[in-house]
C-alpha cells in the first residue's frame, strides 16, 4: 500500500476590481499652440465623459490623465485654472460625488442591517464624528496678586534683578 498526500487545494486568486471606461466616439482632447508656444489642451464632451465616468468608479487623477493622453501635471492645471465653470474640474466633481454617494449608501445600509463597524466608519468619515480625545495647544496663565499688597509693591517683590559682573582691573 502506498499513501499519498492529500494536497489542500490553492486558494482562487481574488479578481482585480478593474475599471470600465465608456467607449467613445470622436477625439477626448484637442491641441492648439498658445501665444507662448506651449500646447494648449481642450478636453472635448467625449473627454468630459470619461474624466467623469473614470472619478465614477474610483479613478485617481492620473488615471483621468492616463486615459485622456496627458500628463498628470497638465491634467492638474487643467482642472486647477480658477474658471468658475471649468467644465473638466465639474465632471471630475460629479463623477467624485456620485462615487461618494454611492459609498455613503451601502455604508448606510449595511449599518441599518446591524453591521456597527459600518456604521462607525460613515460616523466618523461622513459626520466628523471622533473618539480619539481632544488635544489642547492653549496655555493659559493666571496671576493672582495677594489682597494685602499693592500692584506697586508685587511689581517690586518680583522684579528681575540682574547681578553685574565684577570689573576686571587693568
Amino acid at each position: 500500500m502506498t499513501k499519498t498526500k492529500d494536497k489542500a487545494p490553492k486558494p482562487k486568486a481574488k479578481p482585480r476590481a478593474a475599471i470600465v471606461l465608456p467607449t467613445v466616439i470622436g477625439p477626448l482632447v484637442t491641441r492648439e499652440s498658445s501665444r507662448h508656444g506651449e500646447q494648449r489642451f481642450e478636453i472635448t464632451p467625449a473627454g468630459l465623459k470619461l474624466v467623469e465616468a473614470c472619478a465614477r468608479q474610483g479613478g485617481s487623477q492620473a488615471l483621468c490623465a492616463s486615459s485622456l493622453g496627458m500628463s498628470l501635471h497638465t491634467f492638474k492645471r487643467i482642472i486647477g485654472e480658477d474658471d468658475g465653470n471649468n467644465p473638466t474640474r465639474l465632471s471630475f466633481e460629479k463623477g467624485k460625488s456620485e462615487l461618494e454617494f454611492e459609498v455613503s449608501t451601502l455604508l448606510l445600509q449595511h449599518g441599518r442591517a446591524g453591521n456597527v463597524i459600518a456604521l462607525i466608519f460613515y460616523s466618523k468619515a461622513q459626520l466628523g464624528w471622533s473618539d480619539a480625545p481632544q488635544i489642547s495647544t492653549q496655555v493659559g496663565v493666571q496671576i493672582i496678586l495677594p489682597d494685602s499688597e499693592s500692584r506697586e509693591n508685587f511689581a517690586k517683590r518680583i522684579e528681575v534683578r540682574t547681578i553685574a559682573p565684577p570689573e576686571v582691573a587693568s
